[in-house]
């Protein structure tokens, strides 16, 4: 399903497949799991990606693998604290 950018640059949340949402949201959560259990960003990758992927990506100097797991867990965090209230509308 292709996805469709408004003006500002955000994707409509209805461009999304429900599918590719609940796949995100389930690493959101397991990252926000790992985040409170206290485990590192590298060890929540390595829970979350093939080990392999993170051992060869994690020290590339575009941060694309950190910024991944940085962005899901601070997302997990604000869907505990408030944001859960997203979803259910």
């Amino acid at each position: 399903m292709p996805q469709c950018s408004s003006r500002d640059g955000t994707t409509s949340r209805q461009a999304v497949s429900p599918e590719a949402r609940a796949s995100r949201l389930r690493f959101v959560l397991q990252a926000l799991d790992g985040s409170l259990g206290g485990a590192s960003h590298r060890q929540i990758a390595m829970a979350l990606l093939a080990q392999q992927r993170v051992q060869a990506d994690w020290t590339d100097p575009r941060n694309h693998l950190r910024d991944r797991i940085r962005r899901a867990v601070r997302r997990g965090h604000m869907l505990m604290d408030r944001g859960y209230r997203d979803f259910l509308v």
